[in-house]
C-alpha cells in the first residue's frame, strides 16, 4: 500500500527520505516517531510517497543529509 503520487522511473531511481518514522503533527508533538510507513522519493521525477512495502530494506538512504547505500553499515 502506496501514498502519493504514482512513479514510473524505476527503483533505481528511488531514495529513502524518512525510514520507517513520520513526522505528522497530529502523531507526535515531541518530533519524528516511529511509523510502518517510509517516505522514498524519486532522483528522477522527484515525486514522493509513502509505502510500508519490504522493498525499502534495499533502497539507499538519507541520513542527516547524507546517501547511504542499503549495504552500507549505518
Amino acid at each position: 500500500m502506496a501514498n502519493g503520487k504514482t512513479c514510473n522511473c524505476g527503483r533505481e531511481h528511488w531514495v529513502v527520505i524518512h525510514y520507517k518514522h513520520n513526522h505528522s503533527v497530529f502523531g507526535s508533538k515531541d518530533g519524528p516517531h516511529h511509523s510502518q510507513y517510509s517516505m522514498v522519493q524519486c532522483a528522477k521525477c522527484g515525486n514522493v510517497f509513502s509505502t510500508k512495502a519490504k522493498y525499502v530494506e534495499a533502497l539507499p538512504r538519507v541520513k542527516n543529509g547524507c546517501l547511504f547505500l542499503a549495504e552500507e553499515e549505518e
